[in-house]
């Protein structure tokens, strides 16, 4: 885009356009004053917890975060390159402008635009090492793709039938989140959760249409239903649940998922029903 102007106006209508993408979009801005002020205007900052109905739809924003290297108050994406290459950029740019007939400030703009088409240009001949400050941007988008997929909010259904039987029968999570998982899966949940019942006195389970969660007197868990397999969320401290989790795979979540689920946890998948017990013990110590 030509403008950090453009931005918000443009996330702002696909949000509002009553049509379920499905996708992940995000905004990145420049680390100047004004990419700092449209980032706020797009009101899908992240992190930040406020924005956080609008990442569940898939809308994101942030501005470039500056490397160790960067010492100047703004940093644009042309400073992810070494500052060599942006000299060279601006001095081929400088060398081939003609100042004819220009104003001082129109000069700066057009060498400076000029300057940033050059060094676009030229990245196609860097070599791996030039990109090496990219990497904290790829994993800032994927910090995001992982925050999008934990709290996404599920894609209407918009098959007439689903539809019709949504007007006549009574809504039931639980039925929901059986109808969504295959029977293999949710034979493995049934298991678990009959094993949790006779293991822990006193817990609940209270399903809604994004999650089943697990309390006694407080939040432990929170089961989430995948095609294939499904995963508990479990708040407990990283080094417990690596204590007592040694064969189900660990997913760690990111510091803005486990504000999302208010406190500290991180995601075991469950994908056979070899090593339950393990499960139910982590969630005993959850509990007390």
């Amino acid at each position: 885009m030509n403008s950090a102007n453009n931005i918000p106006p443009m996330m702002l209508g696909l949000r509002t356009s009553e049509i379920d993408y499905g996708k992940l979009f995000i905004g990145i801005f420049d680390n100047d004053e004004v990419g700092r002020n449209e980032l706020s205007n797009t009101n899908c900052q992240f992190p930040n917890v406020q924005n956080k109905k609008r990442h569940k739809l898939g809308y994101y924003a942030f501005a470039y975060e500056k490397h160790s290297e960067h010492k100047s108050k703004y940093f644009t994406v042309e400073n992810m390159f070494a500052s060599n290459h942006f000299e060279t950029a601006y001095k081929e740019a400088l060398e081939q402008y003609n100042f004819k007939g220009k104003s001082i400030d129109s000069a700066t703009d057009e060498i400076k635009d000029k300057a940033k088409n050059i060094l676009a240009d030229n990245s196609a001949t860097f070599n791996k090492d030039d990109f090496q400050h990219f990497k904290s941007l790829f994993e800032k988008i994927r910090e995001i793709k992982n925050n999008f997929e934990e709290i996404r909010e599920p894609i209407p259904e918009v098959v007439e039938t689903v539809a019709k039987q949504e007007q006549t029968l009574s809504i039931n999570p639980e039925q929901n989140h059986k109808d969504y998982t295959n029977p293999e899966t949710w034979t493995i949940y049934e298991e678990l959760k009959s094993k949790i019942q006779s293991e822990i006195e006193g817990v609940e389970f209270n399903s809604t249409k994004d999650y089943i969660g697990l309390k006694k007197e407080k939040n432990i868990a929170f089961f989430k239903f995948r095609k294939k397999f499904f995963s508990v969320v479990v708040l407990a401290k990283k080094e417990t649940i690596d204590k007592i989790i040694l064969n189900n795979e660990i997913k760690i979540l990111s510091e803005s998922v486990q504000k999302f689920w208010n406190g500290q946890c991180s995601e075991i998948m469950i994908k056979n029903n070899n090593h339950l017990d393990e499960v139910v013990e982590l969630l005993k110590i959850a509990s007390k």
